[in-house]
């Protein structure tokens, strides 16, 4: 059917263009069976599903250390910069989500009692 278009016809030749490209993407499908609209509905409808649950990656959770290292980092860079693009306002809102990590970090540091210590050996 491809091969009968012509392609001296720009439309008639990204068709075929189009076509060629769509054949090369279908995959195999992996039964020998013959299908039905909902079988075939069904396939496809799982293959999206394995695609999704392969490609979401889980969210990972930053610590306020880390946090607060990789804003330190980002503050140290800003300041060693001379162009205009770095403004000294923008370096001040930095600072100030500096200061609220510091603080947010120092509160999810687990304090125990010395005493905790020392009886833990009994």
């Amino acid at each position: 059917m491809i091969e009968e278009l012509n392609v001296d016809d720009p439309f008639a030749a990204s068709l075929a263009n189009a076509l060629n490209n769509f054949f090369q993407d279908l995959e195999e499908i992996p039964t020998e069976d013959i299908l039905n609209e909902n079988d075939i509905i069904r396939l496809v409808q799982e293959e999206s599903h394995d695609e999704n649950s392969d490609s979401e990656e889980e969210d990972t959770l930053v610590s306020p250390g880390d946090a607060l290292k990789s804003l330190e980092t980002w503050i140290s860079f800003f300041e060693q910069q001379y162009y205009d693009e770095f403004c000294v306002e923008d370096l001040e809102l930095f600072k100030r989500y500096f200061k609220i990590i510091k603080r947010l970090e120092q509160q999810s540091r687990k304090q125990a009692s010395i005493m905790d210590y020392f009886f833990s050996f009994d």
